[in-house]
């Protein structure tokens, strides 16, 4: 099957005409319905459209101009949730200001976009809200004249207006602050209202299904969103469009595959997980994703980055084996397991196998120079032709291709990062002896896949990729998240076991706390000595707080006992479930 990058290049130009697709608003209505029409296109009968209600907010008008010491209009972009805003202000450096706003009149501060390219514009507008500001405009990371756009607070209308500008503005502008008052008028236009958006989802009926396999993309999107996330809508339509005429053909497919295009992604909720919205509700609409054999998922492909195909841990090598079947293995960098920043997170912590695509990092990403021209192809086919092997072979392969006991070789790695630490309240060992037994399966377990595929016994196989699947999943579902971290959130096995280090400091602090002369004097001493007005020193109450922080720890201690205890239960059936399949 050979991949036309001339379609894919029709349907990324075509579908980057809708610009700014925010969730629930009629661009992103209207990018719905070409994409239904692109699918018809290509002979598709049966295209289901999920709608599901979302938070829209549309701006339509935006601009600051300097009205003093010079007169000029900056380029800008409202961040997501500002509410329209018409007035004149003065303006602030507020790296420099020290002082709380003291104006009777509206001030704004200028700040730099920061270090973390997800949370600065947060950390700025909070500032600027304990500033007392009436707005904040923040200027791009980089050079080149880009605004840059993010999610300020989860889908609430902001308190006060955040602009975005660039980089090359935002200096101008601390210069003109540096030497004399700066004054802008600022407007913004926007409309935020209740609205729906929608998942697209069209079927192959595979010819045996067992398990189906998802390939999907969001076709929402900030500016043009050519690489975020056009172009892998555009892979995955090209991905049906091939298997659909190979069944057409003739062809066979084993198992069912369902392509997906999800809505609000980017938006359209006040949730923690502001984003993810459309493959969310599919998720939860679902009964069960224990059907789910494996997601594909792909996010920004196009940028000009390093080339990532991060997959949970028993589809690793699975994965790396496609990049050297299509030839593309210098191409791509492996990572496991898949953290939770695209539409695979809500299908992987539910425990379905996971292969998630993404070139990062890119310094236009949420830009307004993401557009066609700046796409890298060669990119783009080779994610394209990694996307139709990894489906075709999926879908056709007669076991799963789950290697669950590296599975569980990596969580044994995750257990013993603490396991000998000192000062750990919690005895891992039977949860380590366990894991171990499983590992000492390999060879038996090795043998009874080669005598499966060899069998041709359609009972058996069945059976034998039924506990494959179970394995995976309850290993998967040990996925989460710990917040915060230092740097970027991750995505982890058993993430509560992070907790540990800091029940250590916290105990140490307690003790070191315990020490203090003053608690030798007992709480009713100090209590019955400090009820005088007369007293002659000063007694100082530590007790409550020392009690809460003992109470913390333990309340984190029991958070990551009951994630060790449910993960024993869950090793253990793994390992009675393994045992008996090999004895049959």
């Amino acid at each position: 099957m050979d991949v036309s990058i001339d379609n894919i290049r029709k349907t990324i130009e075509e579908l980057c005409k809708f610009e700014n697709r925010i969730a629930g608003t009629k661009m992103e209505h209207d990018a719905a319905k070409y994409l239904i029409d692109r699918l018809s296109e290509y002979g598709f009968p049966d295209i289901i459209q999920h709608k599901f209600p979302v938070i829209s907010w549309n701006p339509s008008e935006a601009s600051l101009t300097i009205v003093s010491p010079t007169e000029k209009t900056i380029d800008c972009t409202p961040m997501p949730y500002t509410t329209s805003v018409e007035e004149r202000v003065r303006l602030v450096d507020m790296n420099s200001e020290n002082e709380q706003k003291t104006d009777k009149h509206p001030v704004f501060g200028l700040t730099e976009w920061g270090p973390n390219i997800y949370g600065a514009p947060t950390v700025a507008y909070n500032k600027a809200l304990d500033m007392g500001l009436d707005g904040v405009i923040v200027s791009s990371p980089v050079e080149g004249d880009m605004l840059k756009v993010l999610v300020v607070a989860r889908g609430d209308e902001l308190q006060i207006p955040v602009f975005s500008i660039s980089k090359e503005d935002g200096d101008s502008l601390r210069k003109m602050i540096d030497e004399s008052e700066v004054v802008l008028d600022v407007r913004a236009v926007v409309e935020k209202r209740k609205s729906d958006s929608s998942n697209i989802e069209v079927v192959l009926q595979g010819s045996e299904p067992d398990y189906d396999i998802v390939i999907g993309a969001h076709y929402d999107a900030w500016f043009s969103g050519a690489a975020d996330n056009a172009a892998p809508v555009a892979v995955v339509v090209e991905v049906a469009r091939l298997l659909k005429e190979s069944v057409d053909n003739g062809d066979t497919l084993k198992r069912t595959v369902r392509f997906l295009l999800y809505g609000a992604e980017e938006s359209g909720t006040n949730r923690f997980f502001f984003w993810v919205n459309g493959s969310r509700e599919y998720v939860q609409s679902r009964e069960t994703l224990d059907d789910i054999g494996l997601v594909v998922s792909l996010d920004s492909v196009g940028y000009n980055a390093p080339n990532y195909i991060v997959s949970t841990h028993e589809t690793s090598g699975f994965a790396k084996t496609l990049t050297e079947t299509i030839g593309h293995e210098d191409r791509f960098v492996h990572w496991s397991p898949p953290g939770y920043g695209s539409d695979h997170w809500f299908f992987t912590s539910g425990g379905v196998p996971t292969i998630y695509l993404i070139p990062w990092p890119s310094d236009l990403y949420h830009t307004q120079k993401d557009t066609p021209e700046i796409l890298d192809y060669d990119s783009i086919q080779a994610f394209a032709e990694y996307s139709v092997g990894a489906v075709s072979t999926f879908a056709n392969a007669i076991v799963l291709p789950f290697d669950i006991i590296y599975q569980t070789e990596q969580l044994q790695q995750r257990v013993q990062e603490y396991s000998r630490g000192k000062g750990n309240p919690l005895d891992l060992q039977s949860v380590l002896k366990h894991l171990a037994d499983i590992r000492e399966l390999k060879p038996d377990f090795d043998n009874y896949k080669k005598a499966t595929l060899e069998s041709d016994d359609k009972e058996r196989i069945s059976e034998f990729n039924s506990i494959l699947r179970k394995v995976s999943g309850k290993l998967n579902r040990t996925i989460g998240l710990l917040l915060p971290v230092k740097g970027e959130s991750q995505a982890k096995h058993l993430p509560n076991l992070d907790l540990v280090t800091d029940i250590v400091a916290l105990d140490s602090i307690i003790k070191s706390l315990g020490k203090m002369p003053i608690m030798d004097i007992s709480p009713r001493t100090r209590s019955q000595f400090s009820a005088f007005e007369d007293t002659p020193v000063s007694w100082i109450d530590v007790e409550k707080p020392i009690e809460a922080l003992r109470e913390e720890r333990e309340r984190m201690i029991k958070m990551v006992t009951n994630e060790v205890e449910d993960f024993l239960v869950t090793v253990k059936e793994i390992q009675s479930a393994l045992e008996k399949l090999l004895k049959s």
